[in-house]
């Protein structure tokens, strides 16, 4: 049986100018189990987003969000900024456990009641079986990295 995979990505934060623009790059590259990070199916795109903004530059007063840019393998902070230098390159991980399969083991809308398997987000309909690959799959945190 397949079991859970801990799953680590490694983001690099690093700052660029040109002219009065500053673009924060998050940096991720082709790392092995990204693609869980850009499925929006999968709770590490939620972490994802809740660490753009934790480090995005939005609150500080010197520099005005312009737009958000996803490109291969990094997602690009755009600012309008009148900071005269730029902070410093750092990194940091994103660490959580994502399922072997998209399926009903592993899915927020699945229940059970009367030996019954119910997929909620399909009107309640009854399934005969648990699937191992839904067009409607949701993770549930699995377990606490």
């Amino acid at each position: 049986m397949k079991e859970p995979k801990l799953v680590e990505i490694l983001i690099s934060v690093s700052f660029q100018r040109r002219g009065t623009k500053l673009y924060q790059h998050f940096e991720y590259g082709k790392q092995r189990y990204v693609h869980f990070m850009l499925d929006a199916r999968y709770l590490l795109k939620k972490q994802f987003f809740e660490k753009l903004l934790e480090h995005s530059l939005n609150r500080d007063p010197e520099c005005e969000y312009l737009e958000r840019r996803d490109e291969e393998g990094q997602t690009i902070l755009v600012y309008e900024s009148t900071k005269k230098s730029l902070p410093e390159s750092y990194y940091f991980k994103l660490v959580d456990f994502a399922p072997p399969f998209p399926g009903c083991q592993y899915c927020i809308h699945k229940r059970v009641e009367e030996d019954k398997i119910i997929c909620a987000f399909k009107n309640n309909k009854v399934l005969k079986h648990e699937l191992e690959h839904c067009s409607v799959f949701s993770q549930k945190r699995i377990l606490k990295p």
